[in-house]
């Protein structure tokens, strides 16, 4: 599964040539408009949602490991599949992604 969630990740962010973006001569570097700002270095973006209304998170990398985050993303899995592109969509309220969180400090 993680393997699924990180390729996920890698398509979201890879570079489409379609885009007219300034690269430097590293064809392999990604230019730094491409990522949110507030999205630091070994981080990723999550969306909940409570009552229809979205919630985006920045969590570490590590949860990725987290056998609650796990569950979570089971049920991700379960309502949308792998299939979603751009964004990680988790299917559960903002207090159930933060209890989560919390339990592994």
């Amino acid at each position: 599964m993680l393997r699924k969630v990180l390729s996920s990740f890698i398509t979201y962010y890879s570079y489409n040539p379609a885009m007219d973006l300034d690269f430097e001569d590293d064809e392999n570097s990604v230019p730094d408009n491409s990522l949110p700002e507030d999205v630091k270095k070994g981080h990723f973006v999550v969306h909940t949602s409570e009552n229809g209304e979205s919630r985006r998170s920045i969590v570490e990398l590590s949860y990725l490991a987290h056998p609650g985050f796990l569950k979570l993303l089971d049920q991700a899995e379960q309502e949308f599949g792998f299939k979603q592109t751009g964004i990680l969509a988790i299917p559960c309220r903002y207090s159930d992604l933060k209890s989560v969180l919390e339990s592994k400090k």
